[in-house]
């Protein structure tokens, strides 16, 4: 095992400039061969600091770090000593398989359907305060997850289409939503409301989203 791990800041081809600083951040490892309970111990060490760097950067790529399995990255995640976020609290009715406590699929849509940029979970009041993502599988063509700054996009938003932005601003968005009467495993909006909302009934879920209409 490793005593001692140190980082370096890595440049892509891909890294944009966003308000004084690069996006995303890139760490790798100065270390060859790094084991995975050095790196736990150092992600545990340096938590605050990382946490610091999301905020600031955006988001971090770790690369490459010895993670091979979802068991890996579910510790990778508890490091952080981030409140574990529960896929089943969520409210979205995309399919997503659970392969640990805190490490689910992305999506089980078919390969050939887009999906596109947007923020996790914006359509319900519940959703988590920061994502990981992790690739076991890497795909044989393609297969990149897109990222951007929000706060960035929204500046560039204000500037091309004020009037839009105004709009939304003030006057917010109304999400409709129609969920299936059963679960359908092969669509990626396939969750039931039934399991959406954890209930079994109509009037349970009614009541249910009576209580989120009020909170």
């Amino acid at each position: 095992m490793t005593d001692v791990m140190a980082v370096k800041t890595l440049e892509l081809a891909g890294q944009q400039q966003c308000q004084g600083t690069v996006f995303p951040l890139v760490l790798e490892p100065l270390v060859e061969g790094l084991d995975l309970d050095t790196t736990i111990n150092w992600l545990a060490g340096q938590r605050k600091v990382l946490r610091d760097q999301a905020r600031d950067y955006g988001a971090i790529l770790f690369r490459p770090f010895p993670l091979q399995t979802d068991v890996d990255f579910d510790r990778f995640i508890a490091a952080f000593n981030f409140e574990n976020f529960p896929y089943r609290e969520s409210l979205s009715n995309a399919v997503r398989i659970n392969h640990t406590e805190r490490v689910f699929t992305a999506n089980e849509s078919p390969p050939e359907a887009n999906i596109y940029l947007h923020h996790e979970l914006a359509q319900t009041p519940f959703f988590p305060s920061h994502l990981f993502f992790f690739c076991e599988q890497p795909a044989d063509r393609g297969g990149a997850t897109p990222v951007c700054r929000s706060d960035e996009l929204w500046s560039r938003l204000e500037q091309a289409e004020p009037e839009f932005a105004d709009a939304c601003r003030t006057r917010g968005l109304f999400y409709s939503n129609i969920m299936p009467a059963d679960d359908d495993p092969t669509s990626g909006m396939g969750r039931s409301w039934q399991s959406t909302f954890r209930v079994e009934s109509r009037e349970a879920a009614e009541q249910r989203m009576q209580q989120l209409a009020v909170a």
